[in-house]
């Protein structure tokens, strides 16, 4: 049997390459899944962004705990006040260029409502689809959005 790291580090560039398309464009296509060696199409473009910011934001948030592995009822998502415009408006105002959120986490927790699937927004006390307002404020401060 294969251990999550040993998963994780097996399908983590075929993940990040994947991932990465929404932030590069068609450009990801010609990125290679291991490190580059030299200059590539999808590394230029991310030199040509220069300054990003990066949101995780999950299921840890609630419990503090950066390991959370989806022990914790879903109800413990609950955010009071969340605004993810702002979020993005003070990146913009930062001089960030792209922003990048984390999607699902170790937890498995979804910040969107993924069908067929309860450990997710729609399953918790604020049914925010934080990944749908996130790519409308990214759009609307004209940030480069992209996934981890």
């Amino acid at each position: 049997m294969m251990t999550r790291r040993e998963l994780l580090t097996r399908t983590a560039g075929v993940v990040a390459a994947t991932l990465a398309r929404p932030l590069m464009g068609n450009l990801a296509a010609a990125c290679p899944v291991e490190p580059a060696t030299a200059r590539t199409p999808a590394l230029a473009r991310y030199e040509e962004l220069q300054f990003g910011v990066s949101y995780h934001f999950s299921m840890n948030t609630f419990t503090g705990d950066d390991y959370e592995t989806g022990k914790v009822p879903v109800s413990t998502y609950n955010p009071t006040k969340l605004d993810v415009r702002q979020w993005i408006r003070v990146a913009k105002d930062l001089g960030a260029r792209y922003a990048v959120i984390t999607a699902k986490h170790m937890s498995g927790f979804c910040l969107w409502d993924s069908e067929g699937y309860d450990y997710d927004v729609a399953a918790s006390p604020v049914k925010t689809d934080v990944m749908a307002e996130f790519m409308a404020a990214c759009k609307e401060y004209g940030l480069e959005p992209g996934f981890y």
